[in-house]
């Protein structure tokens, strides 16, 4: 699984980089909540 983050990472940075923030924003809504 984390194979296939990593490939998709090298074939789209932005859209991994986009993916992490939104990870993170939920991971703080649910500590918030």
């Amino acid at each position: 699984r984390f194979h296939a983050f990593a490939k998709a990472h090298e074939i789209d940075p932005s859209s991994s980089i986009r993916g992490v923030r939104q990870l993170k924003t939920a991971l703080i809504g649910q500590l918030e909540r």
